[in-house]
């Protein structure tokens, strides 16, 4: 009787357990997962296959040995010495306002500046991208100088303006009001020349679309800091408007305030918009595959990288170019059609096609050959030469201005 109750006391502990195993099963959170559909499977191995072909092209590639020989101090010495050309050429276009048979330039000399004119910003930017992408100065640094520039070349303006000319013109023409006129006509080139304006705007808006911040904006308050970039973005906007109303006559503004706008059309800003947005699309590329933030930097440095962003600039820049020629095509058979009755060449149309910046960007394409022969990964131990540059592009300016100002004054001496 002992055994009989044993193997059934037996058969119950094994039915409870049973009972049990079946209750834990039951009470636990199994998922069973649905079976992929094709569409699911394919895209998935479309996605592995794609992120596969980026790794090697980002990270398992060799260097290439081509190394392009300009570095960005060469393009920053080049926007300096063309920025100190397009000083001239502004006062020989004032000499030419007031002594037409006259001018400081020959016509071909004041054609070439003309066309230098456009090449001194983007030099000067691409500069700036290849101190910040080899982190050889920091976005701090180049915003302080820019602004600096900017608030100091606009105040000696609006000083010389309201120290000497304004005096000097209201002296000569009797009144305010006429020296107003006078200034106007013959020296309004001079007060719409601070390129800083447009070197500030232009690394400010990539600031904000590259910087990520060590303290504040973290997580999704990213995208708040990101949206900062629209500000620069609108002052230029804003300059482009008050240019273009004031070119026209429907609007006003004191001469004081000129030399603080920007002064490069819309379309330069696209330029550098695209250029800003491929360069953080590297970055983006690399998140995307899952590699660390140092086997991104590595990367940025490579020759391989540096070509691959002077070829991209180069698209970018061609494009831009080509797309202002356009645009001055339409326009120029608009109004040759409009003013078809009338005496109409092509210099008042160049003339009207300014008013509205147009035509202004298409001597952008001779800064490609600069741009493919430059690698933004040379870097120097030296700094000493990079504080040199700076000094001798003032001493230019200031050989320029003495100059010119010398030659305007020696013609006044002559009549």
């Amino acid at each position: 009787m002992d055994e009989n109750y044993s193997e059934v006391a037996v058969n119950e502990l094994d039915e409870s357990d049973i009972h049990d195993e079946v209750e834990v099963v039951e009470s636990s959170d199994v998922v069973i997962e649905k079976p992929k559909s094709k569409r699911q499977i394919k895209k998935e191995l479309k996605k592995e296959k794609k992120i596969k072909k980026l790794k090697f092209k980002y990270l398992e590639r060799p260097d290439i040995k081509y190394r392009g020989p300009l570095s960005y101090r060469h393009l920053r010495f080049l926007a300096w010495f063309f920025l100190a050309l397009t000083q001239m050429a502004t006062l020989n276009n004032i000499c030419v306002s007031i002594f037409p048979d006259n001018p400081i330039l020959g016509p071909i000399g004041g054609v070439a500046m003309d066309f230098i004119v456009d090449l001194t910003v983007p030099l000067f930017m691409i500069a700036t991208f290849a101190t910040i992408l080899n982190r050889n100065k920091s976005f701090k640094n180049i915003l302080v100088f820019y602004f600096a520039s900017w608030l100091g070349l606009g105040l000696v303006i609006v000083l010389i303006y309201q120290r000497y000319i304004s005096a000097a013109l209201s002296y000569l023409e009797g009144s305010q009001y006429a020296a107003s006129v006078v200034f106007g006509n013959h020296f309004g080139h001079l007060v719409e020349k601070n390129v800083f304006a447009d070197l500030l705007a232009l690394t400010s808006f990539y600031f904000f679309i590259a910087y990520d911040p060590k303290k504040h904006f973290q997580g999704k308050k990213i995208c708040i800091f990101r949206m900062f970039a629209i500000i620069p973005l609108a002052v230029a906007f804003f300059s482009y408007i008050v240019k273009v109303q004031s070119n026209f006559g429907r609007m006003e503004l004191p001469f004081e305030v000129y030399p603080f706008l920007t002064t490069k059309p819309p379309l330069l800003y696209f330029l550098f918009i695209g250029i800003s947005l491929v360069l953080k699309r590297t970055e983006r590329i690399f998140v995307k595959i899952g590699s660390s933030k140092k086997q991104f930097l590595k990367y940025s440095l490579t020759n391989r990288n540096s070509l691959s962003i002077s070829i991209r600039i180069s698209i970018l820049v061609f494009i831009i170019s080509l797309l202002d020629i356009l645009i001055f095509a339409v326009y120029g058979t608009y109004k040759l059609y409009v003013n078809r009755d009338i005496d109409y060449d092509l210099l008042l149309l160049y003339a009207d096609a300014s008013n509205y910046e147009i035509g202004q960007c298409a001597g952008l394409m001779f800064v490609i050959p600069f741009i493919l022969l430059f690698s933004y990964n040379r870097r120097y131990s030296d700094k000493t030469t990079d504080l040199i540059i700076p000094i001798i592009g003032l001493a230019l300016l200031a050989w320029v201005y003495i100059e010119g100002i010398y030659q305007i004054i020696r013609r006044f001496l002559v009549i």
